[in-house]
C-alpha cells in the first residue's frame, strides 16, 4: 500500500502498508470447491486517529462453491478481519468485520463468463454494509 489519497476527506491515511497471506484449496472434490485463506496486514502510522490505529490486522476466509452444470456455479464466502482501530466509539472502526458474499458464475461461451453476486455484513456494527457486483470475464 502506498500513501496515496488525501486523509482530509478520508480517501487515504498517508501511510505505507502491505499484507502477507496463504491461500489453499481442497483438491479434486468433484463439483465442490473448498477454499481457505489466512493472513496478516500491516499499516504504518497514518494521519487518521494514529493513537488508536491497529498496525497488524489478521484476516481470513472460507469459501464453499458448487458447480450445478458445466456452465453455472455458485459460491458462498465468509471473510473476517480484525478491528482496524481500538477504543473507538464508532462500531465499524472498533469491531471485527465479517462480510458474507454470495455469488454465481455463468459461462456464456468458451471465452466469456458472467459473474454476479452480493455482499452483506454478517455482524452488526461493522462494514461493509451491502454491495452488489456484476462482472464479465473475457478469456
Amino acid at each position: 500500500k502506498l500513501p496515496t489519497g488525501h486523509s482530509d476527506n478520508l480517501a487515504g491515511n498517508g501511510a505505507y502498508g502491505g499484507a502477507l497471506w496463504l491461500d489453499g484449496r481442497v483438491p479434486e472434490t468433484g463439483d465442490w470447491l473448498i477454499l481457505g485463506s489466512a493472513g496478516i496486514s500491516y499499516t504504518g502510522t497514518g494521519d487518521i486517529l494514529p493513537q488508536q490505529q491497529e498496525h497488524w490486522i489478521p484476516f481470513g476466509a472460507v469459501t464453499l462453491g458448487y458447480r450445478f452444470t458445466e456452465n453455472f456455479s455458485t459460491q458462498v464466502q465468509v471473510y473476517a478481519h480484525g478491528a482496524p482501530y481500538r477504543d473507538s466509539t464508532l462500531p465499524p472502526l472498533a469491531h471485527i468485520g465479517v462480510p458474507l458474499t454470495v455469488s454465481g458464475s455463468y459461462r456464456v461461451s468458451e471465452t466469456t463468463t458472467m459473474n454476479f453476486g452480493f455482499q452483506e455484513k454478517a455482524n452488526y456494527g461493522a462494514s461493509p454494509d451491502f454491495g452488489i457486483f456484476l462482472g464479465l470475464d473475457l478469456h
